[in-house]
């Protein structure tokens, strides 16, 4: 799943890239540009948890707020340079991932809320979250990416978690915890890589 994924972004990056990259659907709401950096962040901060768990650093994984950091980013984009940090950012993610052992994957750690994270879900988040955000990028700001998405199984299977969390309009860690459900639906490491 996340090789294919690093494919399927590649080729939704090509369609980004033709997008006005300061066009917000709505006053208050984030430009296209801030969307894709506050993937790339999350992306970073999705990838160093995976680490930290693979590794046995047993601390409390911490959330963090995507608004204070929204805030934080720049208000220029340069739509080259966050297009390709976006892919480097999912190649190093399918790259960390392909050299844990397969045993890792089952390691878990605590988060500020309360709950077990493991190594594997977080692989799944890295691909959901995406896939939340093309959904958005796609039905509130008529990105079109010309696909069926009923094409890709990867899709099919997150799509539905992320399109039950944007119905209920659930919190970011919500929807990370919909996501972690997902390690459920593949048990062994062939189905992530």
């Amino acid at each position: 799943m996340l090789q294919n994924s690093v494919t399927d972004l590649e080729r939704d990056l090509e369609t980004l890239n033709k997008t006005d990259f300061d066009y917000a659907y709505d006053d208050g709401k984030w430009s296209i540009g801030l969307l894709l950096q506050h993937c790339i962040d999350a992306e970073q901060i999705f990838a160093y948890r995976a680490l930290t768990i693979a590794r046995d650093d047993k601390r409390v994984i911490r959330s963090f707020d995507e608004n204070l950091y929204a805030k934080a980013a720049v208000n220029v984009f340069n739509r080259k340079e966050l297009t390709e940090a976006m892919l480097l950012a999912r190649k190093f993610t399918y790259l960390m991932f392909k050299g844990f052992h397969p045993d890792w994957l089952d390691k878990t750690c605590l988060n500020e809320g309360n709950e077990y994270f493991s190594v594997r879900s977080i692989g799944h988040i890295c691909i959901g979250h995406w896939l939340h955000h093309k959904k958005v990028l796609s039905s509130r700001y008529k990105v079109d990416f010309n696909e069926d998405p009923f094409t890709n199984v990867t899709w099919l299977i997150t799509s539905d978690i992320t399109l039950q969390v944007s119905a209920m309009y659930m919190s970011f860690e919500r929807f990370l915890i919909h996501c972690f459900l997902l390690s459920s639906l593949s048990l062994s490491a062939d189905n992530l890589f």
